[in-house]
């Protein structure tokens, strides 16, 4: 399939033109008449896929006046223009804006979407100009919408609303079916749109590094072909590749730290951040380890001896009480045992797991100052070890 065509009000000063004959490409032109640049030759372009760009018919449409603007799927992709790829027209047309004095405009979002979920959208269509002095004064500043999702969860878990009460409980007929579907659709594109929030698009955000972008995108198909061909080699190629994403991306946040750090100004908002962050109501100190006799524990050691002093006070042969944040009296987990009997075996061990699990991590700390929830962090083998001394 091609061709090409162009379609304009009647009521502009515009004019069809002949284009002499091309090699590849396929075009249809037209001239028109502006008050405030003059003339400007417009031209509609389709290059196969399967053919070649060549420098001799885009040297043809550029001359058919002084301001031209050559538009339409050029089947040239590049990464520079967000494509998902580089093929050999990309470069070629990459390579000739330098050589024949053109620049490429290209849209923000895809303009070809396959008929495949499977396969990404991509940037087929751009424009090609040529002394034309383009001006930015007027357009409106690039917006980008935010949906938050949770609001979107929440709103869809009511299902108590007018529009979902109307579709009937009992659907007979098809047009029972288009009517539930169409009550459903419209309910949901409701909900997304009030979740939703238009913000000014960040022109200055810093992008990712080309080796990067393309590392990320040979992960991604490598994903891609192990989800569909699990085999030993593809699944262990997509996990090499996720290491090196990984690595790549934690090398370039280093480096944009260190940049951050080295121009960083007194008025930067990091600084009200911080600000903010450290008078928030909800970060709560934690507490110093104090030992029995209610000194500070300072190095490993006595840190160490403190949290297995805790762990022996919690699970004592006597119960003990202590008291809570609110003023009441609680009552601490222990383990009864008698004394004289030796902690070891595999009945001590399970009885000493099933109190670590058996921990609430929601109790207020005793004496020690030691939370539940601080010694639920450890491992098994680590109770094991402090709970029979």
């Amino acid at each position: 399939m091609g061709g090409t065509a162009i379609y304009y009000n009647r009521a502009l000063y515009c004019c069809p033109m002949d284009i002499p004959p091309l090699t590849n490409i396929e075009a249809t032109a037209c001239r028109l008449s502006t008050i405030g640049h003059g003339v400007l030759t417009l031209v509609s372009v389709y290059l196969p896929p399967k053919k070649k760009l060549l420098r001799s018919d885009l040297k043809v449409l550029l001359a058919l006046g002084d301001a031209v603007i050559l538009f339409g799927d050029f089947n040239s992709k590049n990464t520079n223009w967000k494509c998902n790829y580089t093929n050999y027209n990309g470069r070629k047309m990459e390579a000739l804006a330098e050589d024949l004095h053109f620049n490429i405009i290209t849209p923000p979002t895809p303009t070809f979407y396959h008929n495949n979920v499977r396969y990404r959208p991509d940037i087929l269509d751009i424009a090609l100009m040529r002394g034309i002095r383009l001006s930015y004064r007027g357009l409106p500043p690039l917006r980008k919408t935010i949906t938050s999702w949770k609001k979107v969860s929440a709103a869809l878990e009511e299902t108590d609303t007018p529009v979902l009460n109307n579709i009937p409980d009992d659907i007979v007929s098809t047009d029972d079916i288009d009517n539930a579907i169409g009550a459903l659709t419209s309910h949901i594109t409701t909900v997304v749109e009030n979740s939703s929030r238009k913000v000014p698009a960040k022109s200055d955000r810093k992008e990712l590094p080309r080796d990067v972008i393309e590392l990320i995108r040979d992960k991604n198909a490598a994903l891609r072909r192990a989800g569909k061909y699990p085999t030993r080699e593809n699944r262990s190629r997509a996990r090499a590749l996720q290491r090196r994403v990984k690595a790549r991306i934690k090398e370039i946040k280093n480096d944009n730290w260190s940049d951050l750090m080295a121009e960083i100004s007194p008025s930067h908002q990091a600084y009200w951040r911080l600000a903010k962050a450290l008078k928030t109501e909800g970060a709560v100190p934690t507490p110093a380890l104090k030992r029995p006799d209610n000194s500070i524990a300072f190095d490993d050691r006595e840190k160490a001896e403190c949290l297995a002093d805790s762990i022996e006070h919690q699970c004592s042969e006597n119960p003990h009480t202590t008291q809570n944040m609110s003023g009441g009296w609680k009552r601490r987990f222990v383990i009864e045992s008698p004394p004289t009997q030796r902690r070891s075996g595999s009945n001590y061990a399970g009885r000493s797991q099933q109190t670590h699990k058996g921990l609430k991590i929601r109790k207020s700390p005793g004496r020690d100052t030691i939370s539940s929830k601080a010694i639920k962090c450890f491992s098994a083998p680590l109770w094991l070890y402090w709970s029979q001394f």
